[in-house]
Formats: C-alpha cells, structure tokens, sequence
C-alpha cells in the first residue's frame, strides 16, 4: 500500500504487488491512499503488467470504478484484455449470468468497449460461462454476451460482421480467430447482409491459414450465382486456392458451385474455367478430373486462353485429356 502511496510508473516496473490493491477497490483504505497520492500512472502501469503477464491484470469493474474516481486513463488495449477475462467470479453461473445481464444495460460498456474485443487480442475464448467436466458441455461467456447485445440494437450489425472478418486477418491466437468464425454461424447471418460484406470475405481467400479460407468459401458458396455478388471480383481472389494442396476440400466445394453456376450463366464459362486451371497442378486425381469435366462441359473449343493455360499443365495432368 505504501507502494501506491509513494512510487511513480518508473518505480513500480517490477512490482506486480500493486495489481492486489488495485484489485481491492472495496478496501476502503484503498480509495483513501489514492485520494491522498492521486496517482496519475495507473493505466500506464497496467499495460506494462499485462503485457508481461497477461493474467497480471486489473478486473474490468475495478478498471470503470478507477475511471470514475479520475484515476484510470482510458488505453482501449487495458480495457478489451481486462473486459475479456470478465466476469471474474469463479465458477457460480448464475452470479456469472447476472453480471453479464447488468454487462449489457452498461451503456458505455457496450458503446465503447465492446467492439473493443474484435479490434484488440484477449483471451476470451478461454473465458467460460459454465462447464461440465463430466458431460464436455460448455458455454463461453460472449457466446452468451454478443448475441444478446445484436439482438437489441446495442451494437451495430452491420459493423459487427465487417469487424468479425477483420479478425480473421490479424496475427492472432488460431483458437480466438476460430470462435469469431463460430460465433458468426451462431448468429445466423442471412446471405442478403453476407452478400453486403462480400468485399471483407475476398481477401481472407489469400490468407496462409486453411481454416480461414474453407471458412471464407463456405460463407460464399451459398452466395456463388447471386446476380449481387460480384463474379469477376471473386474469381481475381479465388485462383490461388486452386494451386493449394491443404484446400482440397474447399476446392472441391467450389467446383460443384460452379457447375451449378455455370448452367445458369454460360457466359462466365471463359472466366471460371481459366480460373479453375491451376488445379491440375494438384497431384489429385479426382479433383483434376472435375476440372476438366467443368472445362469440357462448358469451355468453347476455340478458347485460346483456356488452351494455353491447359498446354501449360499438360505435364501434371494424371492420366486425363483436357486439350484438344
């Protein structure tokens, strides 16, 4: 306590000691020290330790009743780490379930820290609501959170969805990414507002992790045809996926799209079938033989470009004839 009393940020680069008071607010010895010292440095002091030790953390009520004394500067990283972790009360759900309940009538905890959680990197896909360790049934506490704060109107729809693709683009824990991922099929997102995000889904189709781009694909199969989505677009992005080994099953899925695709709009047939070529790089045959059952179904005899690009594979192909 002396400690909060008289050190400054430089003093206190070691001392994790200071979390425990900081966390003790209902002390009332606690608010007197820092009426008396009026510390200037606790928000500085709290990112120094979470970054250290990110379980080294001030609860999120103790970040706001700081705040609200005039002691706490708002850091949005401080407060999307802290409010992650929260609630921070052990194992008793309906106490869990009541704090979460007051968490969104919070007008600036939703306003404000909220989309926080999809801009800044947290642990909240560890952050449990309940769990059976008998049963392996669990509930995480922003499944319960987020869903509830879209349903009346607290965040923004349209926004949520742009921000939770963004997520998908940055060096994050592969487990926090993936609940973003999840949470969005919870959420049962119709395909009209998906169609309306189509330029945020293209460029996860280039990202190195797999499960991101079978993510993307699936989000765009049911899209694939829509006179809204914007074909030429899609296929720019979509012909790298088809030189990648470890997106076979996406591969697949997408050229069983496009055949559905393609009855319906002849004239794409150039441009789908010179994107599919890269394929037939892909030492598979199943997958190159539905390629070019695509290519002759649908692809003019005369189309140059087609037959270039298929002269240039024409050493990889397993056993088919695609060129005439």
């Amino acid at each position: 306590m002396s400690a909060l009393a008289t050190f400054s940020l430089s003093d206190t680069t070691t001392w994790t000691e200071l979390i425990d008071p900081l966390n003790s607010l209902h002390i009332s010895s606690v608010k007197k020290v820092l009426d008396w010292a009026k510390p200037s440095w606790l928000a500085d002091y709290a990112a120094e330790q979470m970054v250290k030790n990110e379980w080294m953390a001030i609860t999120y009520d103790n970040i706001r009743l700081l705040e609200e004394w005039g002691y706490f500067e708002f850091k949005p990283e401080v407060y999307a780490r802290s409010l992650g972790n929260a609630p921070n009360l052990g194992y008793n759900e309906p106490e869990k379930k009541a704090y979460l309940d007051r968490l969104i009538e919070d007008e600036k905890a939703y306003t404000r820290d909220v989309p926080l959680l999809l801009a800044y990197e947290t642990n909240l896909q560890n952050n449990y609501l309940r769990y059976d360790y008998q049963t392996q049934e669990s509930e995480l506490v922003w499944d319960y959170v987020f869903p509830r704060l879209l349903e009346q109107g607290k965040l923004d729809t349209d926004l949520f969805i742009q921000q939770l693709f963004e997520t998908q683009t940055k060096d994050w824990n592969i487990n926090l990414k993936s609940f973003f991922r999840k949470l969005l099929t919870k959420l049962n997102i119709n395909d009209a507002v998906i169609l309306q995000h189509q330029n945020h889904l293209f460029p996860l189709l280039h990202h190195e992790q797999a499960a991101v781009v079978n993510f993307a694909i699936d989000r765009l199969k049911p899209l694939i045809g829509s006179s809204e989505l914007d074909s030429n677009e899609l296929l720019s992005w979509l012909e790298p996926v088809f030189m990648r080994n470890d997106l076979k099953g996406g591969i697949k899925t997408l050229l069983i799209q496009f055949d559905k695709w393609l009855k319906q709009e002849k004239e794409l047939a150039s441009a789908v079938c010179s994107a599919i070529t890269p394929i037939f790089m892909l030492s598979d045959l199943s997958l190159q033989e539905r390629a070019a059952k695509l290519i002759a179904k649908y692809a003019a005899v005369e189309d140059e470009e087609i037959k270039m690009r298929l002269t240039m594979y024409a050493t990889q192909l397993m056993g088919i004839s695609v060129v005439n």
